[in-house]
């Protein structure tokens, strides 16, 4: 019989080839998840606060893969051709910054994979989350098993990249199933991206 590969070490050789970003409000929480993203095999895992400062960080290294917290501060100067920055401190949502992230002008990279850490798994919360265009949700607490399934599944199965009038983000529909009626009605109205600048 032949050897069978071990799923963790196979992720390992990849996942050290690629940057990270961890946004939480909580500088304790974000060494955790630092922590528990080292042990999975990432040796690239940059930090930031708040919104702002994590676009700050996309506009100075390439960033692979973003795990975000829901609740987030974002800060900055008023620009006319930034829409992501703010005035002053202000509360704002994970699911909001992402989706400036997806679709302001001057967005660092729009198509970067993200993970949505969240408190509860509410259907409200996670409707938002995926309309905002994240790529997979992880429920708190986890492991770092559950971590590396959603990783995974980013890097080895990655979803079209939508772009519509009303939604800019990877695609949303997980079922296989066929869609109403046999017609895919956003086929008249999206324009399908494969993960084309940032393949990972």
């Amino acid at each position: 019989m032949p050897p069978q590969n071990n799923p963790t070490e196979d992720a390992s050789s990849k996942l050290n080839k690629i940057n990270v970003m961890v946004v939480d409000g909580s500088a304790k929480a974000g060494e955790l998840i630092k922590s528990i993203l080292s042990q999975l095999g990432f040796k690239n895992v940059f930090l930031a606060n708040d919104g702002f400062q994590g676009v700050k960080m996309m506009s100075n290294a390439r960033i692979d893969m973003i795990f975000s917290d829901w609740d987030l501060f974002i800060l900055g100067k008023n620009s006319a051709n930034d829409d992501i920055a703010r005035e002053e401190p202000k509360p704002l949502s994970g699911p909001m910054f992402i989706k400036r992230l997806r679709v302001s002008p001057s967005s660092p990279n729009p198509f970067v994979p993200v993970i949505m850490l969240l408190n509860k798994a509410s259907e409200k919360e996670v409707a938002e989350a995926r309309d905002a265009g994240v790529n997979e949700i992880v429920l708190k607490p986890f492991s770092a098993d559950d971590l590396c399934k959603k990783i995974i599944r980013i890097i080895d199965h990655p979803r079209p990249f939508i772009t519509a009038e009303t939604y800019k983000g990877p695609c949303r529909r997980i079922s296989k199933s066929t869609p109403p009626n046999n017609v895919d009605r956003r086929k008249r109205e999206v324009r399908i991206f494969r993960h084309g600048e940032k393949q990972l």
